[in-house]
């Protein structure tokens, strides 16, 4: 944890570091290149472990999250976001 527990804090800021503590981290990762590179078929191996059969254009943005639990036990939310080229 990125704070330090101290017996002087007041009540007020042992509730914040509570609430705080406990708000699991979220990254947001957008995917950008040119038409035609692979963003969509990066995307989907990530999230299934597999490539697409048919890939079209992506109209607009696609978006897609996943849980990953880090090694230290810690989870992190991952945003995941796919646009068009």
């Amino acid at each position: 944890m990125l704070a330090v527990w101290t017996s002087r804090m007041s009540t007020c800021t042992r509730v914040s570091f509570f609430l705080l503590s406990h708000i699991p981290l979220s990254f947001k990762v957008i995917l950008i290149g040119d038409v035609w590179v692979g963003k969509t078929c990066l995307l989907s191996r990530y999230l299934k472990n597999t490539l697409p059969k048919k890939v079209g254009n992506t109209i607009g943005v696609e978006f897609a999250t996943k849980n990953v639990t880090m090694k230290d036990g810690a989870t992190v939310k991952a945003q995941l976001w796919d646009t068009a080229g």
